[in-house]
């Protein structure tokens, strides 16, 4: 799936919310493969829970992010959006996944047949030690902080849309410039803090990156 706003696209939390797909995946093992920009800790949390209530049991977790930095993807990537061009800007890094990553997920395939075919277990040793999942220590309180933010702004645009459309265009118009100054002022300040601050929270950082990336581990 794709994260949309921190958490699973759209389509893919209502497909999960479906009476047939709970049929569909009561007792089985689910493999989950996010394709994102850079965040997606929070989107497999709640991944976590609509899979247990659909009685599914995760088993293994693969995830390939944007191949560019934060800072340049800012730009890359609305460019790629609205063009379709991945390296619309020349002088910058190509957009999205990189072609060597996709690549990449085909030895995770292959560890799927082999076990298949080896009629071995299906668990959360599957994809263990084969580095699936990277957890960036940095970015972890920073996505918290934008999940609590996401979910504030969306309550209160769903507020304004009961009461005007017109209010409701108003107030995301505020929101898309709050979201620009948000990026450009607050998280270069963060950044900057977390550095300061990271030998105090070394090990808690290690204790949340080592639950984040489970199942597969990292």
């Amino acid at each position: 799936y794709t994260v949309w706003f921190l958490s699973p696209s759209q389509p893919m939390t209502a497909f999960l919310q479906r009476e047939e797909t709970r049929r569909l995946l009561d007792g089985k093992p689910v493999i989950t493969l996010i394709g994102c920009r850079n965040m997606w800790l929070g989107a497999q949390e709640k991944m976590k829970s609509l899979l247990k209530q659909n009685g599914a049991k995760l088993i293994g977790n693969i995830v390939k992010i944007d191949a560019c930095n934060s800072a340049a993807s800012f730009i890359t990537t609305p460019a790629w959006m609205l063009t379709g061009d991945k390296r619309y800007f020349r002088s910058l890094p190509s957009a999205g996944i990189a072609e060597e990553e996709l690549a990449d997920a085909a030895r995770f395939g292959a560890k799927l047949r082999d076990t298949l075919l080896n009629q071995q277990p299906l668990d959360e040793t599957l994809f263990q030690n084969m580095g699936a999942v990277t957890v960036n220590e940095k970015l972890i309180f920073s996505e918290r902080a934008a999940g609590r933010s996401f979910f504030v702004w969306g309550r209160l645009l769903m507020a304004a849309g009961r009461i005007s459309p017109l209010l409701r265009r108003a107030l995301l118009c505020f929101y898309i410039v709050f979201l620009l100054a948000m990026i450009l002022v607050v998280l270069p300040v963060s950044v900057i803090l977390k550095k300061l601050l990271h030998p105090l929270l070394k090990g808690r950082l290690k204790k949340l990156a080592d639950y984040y990336a489970q199942p597969s581990g990292r």
